[in-house]
């Protein structure tokens, strides 16, 4: 999967056009960890909601409104960065 195809995607399913260039570009930098979720989902919407890091899970960040690429992108943010992450996602601060 490249930018394009994922910026694509992002667009037929309801995204703006910068927010499926910007989204696209992180999604393309995921950890390797989340890859496999991230392509079922680009490839037939199948939303696995029960993956979790450090005591979040998918499921909760879908339950506060995001959508699932952004629910997808606060896991790498917590896998990469779980420190700051969990520090703003305690203030509530996502």
């Amino acid at each position: 999967m490249n930018t394009e195809i994922i910026k694509e995607i992002l667009l037929q399913r309801g995204y703006n056009e910068r927010n499926a260039e910007i989204a696209s570009k992180e999604l393309m930098d995921i950890s390797e960890k989340l890859t496999p979720i991230l392509e079922e989902w680009l490839n037939d919407e199948n939303c696995q909601k029960d993956y979790s890091v450090e005591g979040h899970s998918i499921q909760e960040f879908l339950e506060d409104g995001m959508k699932y690429p952004a629910a997808v992108l606060t896991m790498d943010w917590l896998i990469k960065d779980p420190q700051v992450a969990l520090k703003s996602l305690t203030k509530g601060n996502r």
